[in-house]
């Protein structure tokens, strides 16, 4: 009985450690994103994600993706988001961050794809219309694009991105 609950001790004090080290190795990772040290912040973040557990899975891989995507690894942004994606399906905010991350690759229909997901669910979402008004430019389909500034301005006429 002694061993048994030995073990079970050890395993408690296991598992507390490695949730303790990941806080710490997410915290430093945010820290040396807000200091631009990018690299750095996504070598310390996949770390955390290595140790992860389910609950804070979602929120190290968005962290790895923008710290990815800051430091111009654009490819494993968009595999860090579609990781993300993969747990929170349909997630706004992850769509439309992966959808920048493909128009910094040259991958414009992606990001169209993605964006009219998040149009589709949210009409009024400002931030997929100009991303995906961005990728219309890029691809020169002008007047798709400037149908999407249009609905950003009357939705919010003094937004000074959509001018």
């Amino acid at each position: 009985m002694r061993t048994f609950i030995t073990l079970l001790f050890i395993l408690l004090f296991a598992s507390f450690g490695t949730a303790q080290n990941h806080s710490t190795l997410f915290a430093e990772g945010v820290e040396l994103m807000s200091r631009g040290e990018y690299e750095k912040a996504s070598a310390t973040l996949e770390q955390a994600l290595a140790i992860a557990d389910e609950a804070t899975e979602l929120k190290t891989l968005f962290y790895l993706a923008q710290s990815q995507l800051l430091e111009g690894n654009t490819s494993k942004a968009v595999e860090s988001y579609s990781k993300a994606l993969d747990i929170k399906k349909d997630d706004n905010t992850l769509l439309t961050r992966r959808a920048e991350a493909y128009i910094k690759q040259g991958e414009h229909d992606r990001a169209i794809e993605d964006c009219t997901t998040v149009i589709r669910s949210q009409p009024n979402d400002t931030t997929a219309l100009l991303v995906r008004a961005e990728a219309y430019s890029a691809l020169k389909e002008y007047d798709k694009a400037k149908n999407d500034i249009n609905r950003i301005l009357k939705l919010q006429p003094r937004n000074t991105d959509a001018r």
